[in-house]
């Protein structure tokens, strides 16, 4: 017995845990009703050296700037959650220059979550430049366009879809 303590106690230096402060700045922690709270970030692989995405959850729900990454490491798209499920969203080239952008809605209920884009979808060339529109109903193509959309019909679609 009294050699096993005196083991035990010798190697006690070279196991040492570090702990990190605990805070309303610290990630992936999780609220009193186990909900997803504060800062998040999502990698692919263990060693948590290649990030997926990163952003806030409010109590369970995305909040906020969230950013997607692809494999290597390099910007995919990125989203602003609004209030009532609304995002603003932004896909990039793999230059790092803005692809689309456009409004997509998060819903959900008991039975099913629903994710589809709406409105108008503004295209770019990978130098940045406005190349072309589409407009989406409920994430459907309905129509699309050469150049920059017009700005009556950019009005109209920036509304969230009755539903």
């Amino acid at each position: 017995m009294r050699s096993g303590v005196v083991v035990l106690v010798a190697l006690m230096p070279a196991c040492k845990v570090q702990h990190g402060p605990i805070g309303f700045w610290s990630r992936n922690r999780l609220d009193a009703q186990e909900e997803r709270h504060g800062p998040w970030r999502f990698y692919f692989d263990s060693n948590e050296t290649q990030l997926v995405s990163r952003g806030h959850y409010y109590h369970g729900r995305p909040r906020g700037h969230w950013r997607y990454y692809t494999f290597e490491g390099k910007l995919d798209h990125d989203d602003r959650y609004r209030h009532g499920g609304l995002m603003l969203v932004r896909h990039f080239h793999a230059n790092g220059q803005i692809a689309r952008r456009g409004q997509a809605r998060l819903s959900s209920d008991t039975v099913q979550v629903q994710y589809y884009w709406f409105g108008i979808w503004q295209l770019y060339d990978d130098k940045g430049r406005a190349t072309g529109w589409e407009l989406y109903d409920k994430g459907y193509r309905t129509a699309h366009g050469l150049g920059v959309s017009k700005p009556d019909r950019a009005a109209k679609s920036n509304q969230a879809p009755k539903e």
